[in-house]
């Protein structure tokens, strides 16, 4: 929902650059306020010397489609899919789990939360997929990520995460 506490798109900030105003300033006409009522609007790119651009989506699904996502309206920086794992060894022996236990189940539960949220099928995200390890004497690091995906926001990377944990189990 765009609207805020006054019922109206005049008091929020950003369509003052969307429509024709006092200054009789707008970007290029481009939208009307029928197209952006309700709707998300993603600024998606605004370098030093150029003028911003605007996409208008329905959904928050729809913005993944949208070439350079990685500029937002409010200035967060981009986040990936990503999950870092640390097990240490002694806790690893003590579950009797094994290693390549740990790291075969959490890429898999990884892989599979990419499958459900993306519309892409499974050879495209193995190529997107990139894995590092740095493990030592006391514990397993891996690293996985997917390059492809900008998620929103930390609350969208936060419900990734735990979508890979209920996925993988409590043991791992």
């Amino acid at each position: 929902d765009m609207s805020n506490d006054k019922g109206s798109l005049d008091y929020l900030p950003i369509y003052s650059f969307l429509f024709p105003n006092e200054k009789g300033s707008s970007l290029y006409n481009a939208y009307d306020r029928n197209e952006v009522d309700n709707k998300l609007v993603i600024k998606i790119d605004q370098d030093g010397d150029r003028a911003s651009k605007f996409s208008v989506a329905d959904d928050i699904s729809e913005v993944y489609g949208l070439p350079r996502i990685h500029k937002y309206i409010n200035g967060q920086k981009p986040l990936r899919a990503v999950i870092d794992i640390d097990a240490s060894k002694e806790d690893m022996k003590t579950a009797s789990v094994m290693r390549q236990e740990v790291f075969i189940r959490i890429c898999y539960s990884f892989i599979r939360a990419l499958y459900r949220i993306l519309d892409c099928g499974w050879e495209d995200i193995l190529k997107g997929l990139v894995i590092a390890s740095s493990s030592d004497s006391s514990k397993c690091s891996y690293h996985i990520l997917y390059t492809p995906v900008l998620l929103i926001d930390h609350n969208e990377l936060k419900a990734f995460t735990e979508l890979v944990y209920t996925l993988t189990g409590e043991k791992y």
